[in-house]
């Protein structure tokens, strides 16, 4: 099983790089704050392009404070400065000069490549462990690809796909088999189905009705005549 992994992470490392930063900032939250709002500025690279003033009248905070902030998150190593087109420089005084922030999140895709390897291995180990299968692996496919018409085009939610589907679990129940999609798997696997293979427990045979006896008769029984009322000649 191959995944590729989603290249660039984009605005998942920023999430990660944002989580990693409220950690460190947790016994300063006003800092925290002023990074909160800056999140609506980030790039999917970390880029963040803003007005201090802007920051300062949604916080209700003077420029000046958040200045403040910003040389702690500077400091903290949380953001990094420069002046956008040239890297090295921090000088904001420069004339034409753009002072960008950029997101800390040096070494967050190396990180979240080897934790999507790990996530592979697992989800391996949890298929083979299961017996899970994919909707090509399973006992009714050759049922399926025959009730497929030939000769034109399918959809994904086609009237034809669906009735040779259903075709396949009829076949597949004849077997005494039902599959479910296993939906943590297939998510996980970010492309085939999954399924788990459910054996139908066959249904008990009818007990033989018993046999009807005759029928016994509810009509009064007539009384015996007396013995000297009889000739017995």
């Amino acid at each position: 099983m191959t995944k590729e992994p989603q290249q660039p992470y984009g605005y998942v490392l920023v999430l990660r790089g944002l989580a990693k930063a409220a950690i460190e900032l947790a016994d300063r939250p006003a800092s925290l704050r002023v990074l909160c709002v800056l999140a609506d500025y980030f790039s999917p690279d970390g880029v963040c392009r803003f007005g201090q003033g802007t920051v300062a009248a949604r916080l209700g905070m003077t420029r000046q404070g958040v200045n403040k902030h910003l040389r702690i998150l500077d400091a903290a190593g949380i953001l990094t400065k420069s002046l956008a087109g040239n890297a090295d420089t921090t000088d904001a005084t420069k004339a034409g000069r753009t002072l960008v922030y950029m997101l800390n999140i040096a070494g967050m895709a190396e990180a979240r490549a080897g934790q999507d390897e790990i996530d592979i291995r697992r989800l391996e180990k949890r298929i083979r462990k299961e017996g899970l299968v994919t909707f090509r692996e399973r006992k009714g496919i050759n049922v399926y690809d025959a009730n497929l018409p030939r000769g034109k085009a399918i959809i994904g939610d086609s009237g034809a796909m669906k009735a040779a589907e259903a075709a396949m679990v009829k076949a597949e129940a004849a077997l005494g088999l039902r599959y479910e999609e296993d939906a943590e798997a297939t998510e996980a696997a970010g492309g085939p189905r999954y399924y788990r293979c459910i054996e139908i427990p066959p249904t008990p045979a009818a007990a033989p009705k018993p046999a009807q006896s005759a029928p016994v008769s509810t009509a009064p029984i007539a009384a015996a005549p007396p013995l000297d009322s009889i000739d017995f000649g």
